[in-house]
């Protein structure tokens, strides 16, 4: 079979319709659910236009599961059922009949025919039918996954892909392009979240057919749902434009540091579309083709730049340059006897999460009392503001009262 390009789209219409697109190199075919799809069949183009990683991966086929079904003297496999989960918990393989299924290494050493090619590290096989439910499991879906296949005679596989919200798409033999007896690799990008894929092979009770890794998208940022001890939760679920207000007490006239950290979804297109912080944000078309966060919400440019971003005292407020952390911080002189937090939205009532907030008093002394006042005194050095009046004692804010040297500090 020849290979087609290394880049192929499946694009959403209206009904289900499979083309040719002259002199493009890629097949198109549409599902009304699924959103704009990208097929990859190169590994490197496919990390390159993602950023995708490969998830953790054994290194000991003999050793990775606990039993050894097939008898003593096959070598270099382990075996578990009905499942089992990659190192670190990112992905958990399923074989769907609940037989055996297996990491088999470059040792196997089964009959000849067995699988072909022989693997060159641990690759996922299963006992029987070689189908394989692969379940991402972390807890928000991934932009893209990618699959490394070790292909049978036939290399006949459907990929499904189930979103989400739950919804599903089919991906043909036809349009993964996979070659025979081959390390293969299928590539998925979707504007919309993938939470499963399943793999659905042909002929594998004769020849076995296997997954040698998987790649995932950099997984989203979970959103911010608690506050470390200090900081104060701001919850982003609302109703229409109505979203909470959390009120920080403070002393009016002074000055105040007012950090933000966090992220949380803002709905969109689907439940998690756009992620925000407290200035900046990242729709999935962005994520999709790597682009950054941006301070005017994509796709919602006309709302205005202060759409999903962190009110303070009823108004907009600049938290500074993106960070990647997600946290900002900003000088603040308290207008009364409280600084109020609140994200501003137009849509609340689809939000997940919310951002934490802090206020803390920045050090402040006041002058008062009466005698004589040098210039020169007003320098401190850690160039703190002071409250400045006539008088013969300096007050901290919190009330303790130290006396001045002849007006001298």
């Amino acid at each position: 079979m020849t290979r087609r390009s290394s880049l192929r789209s499946v694009i959403v219409v209206v009904a289900v319709m499979t083309m040719i697109a002259a002199g493009s190199g890629y097949t198109t075919i549409g599902d009304i659910d699924s959103g704009p799809i990208d097929v990859f069949d190169n590994t490197a183009e496919f990390v390159a236009m993602t950023g995708a990683t490969q998830i953790p991966w054994v290194t000991d086929a003999d050793a990775a599961l606990p039993s050894k079904p097939f008898g003593a003297g096959l070598l270099d496999y382990s075996c578990d059922m009905p499942g089992l989960v990659t190192p670190g918990g990112a992905a958990t393989v399923v074989n769907p009949s609940g037989n055996w299924i297996c990491y088999i290494g470059a040792g196997w050493n089964a009959a000849p025919g067995n699988t072909d090619p022989q693997p060159t590290g641990p690759t996922i096989m299963n006992n029987g039918e070689d189908d394989y439910a692969v379940t991402i499991s972390f807890g928000y879906p991934a932009h893209a996954v990618g699959l490394g296949l070790l292909t049978n005679a036939a290399a006949n596989e459907t990929v499904t892909l189930v979103f989400s919200d739950g919804d599903e798409l089919v991906v043909d033999d036809a349009d993964l392009g996979t070659v025979g007896n081959s390390f293969e690799f299928v590539g998925f990008r979707s504007v919309k979240p993938i939470a499963a894929v399943r793999v659905d092979t042909t002929g594998g009770a004769t020849q076995n057919e296997g997954i040698t890794g998987i790649w995932t998208s950099p997984f989203y940022v979970p959103p911010t749902t608690s506050c470390p001890t200090g900081q104060y939760f701001v919850s982003s679920v609302g109703t229409g434009t109505a979203t909470p207000v959390v009120s920080l007490a403070t002393a009016a006239g002074y000055p105040y540091e007012l950090s933000t950290s966090g992220t949380y979804f803002a709905g969109g297109d689907y439940r998690y579309d756009i992620q925000a912080d407290a200035e900046y944000s990242q729709d999935a078309i962005q994520r999709l083709n790597l682009l950054p966060w941006s301070d005017l919400v994509n796709r919602y440019e006309s709302s205005g730049e202060g759409l999903l971003e962190m009110m303070v005292d009823g108004g907009f407020v600049e938290w500074g340059a993106f960070s990647d952390a997600h946290t900002y911080s900003m000088d603040h002189i308290a207008t009364g006897s409280t600084i109020d937090f609140q994200i501003y939205d137009i849509y609340a009532q689809n939000n997940t999460g919310g951002l934490c907030v802090e206020a803390e008093a920045i050090a402040l002394r006041s002058i008062s009392g009466g005698g004589q006042i040098i210039a020169e005194s007003f320098e401190p050095k850690d160039k703190h503001p002071y409250k400045v009046s006539f008088g013969g004692h300096i007050d901290d804010i919190d009330g303790t009262a130290h006396s001045l040297d002849d007006g001298c500090f």
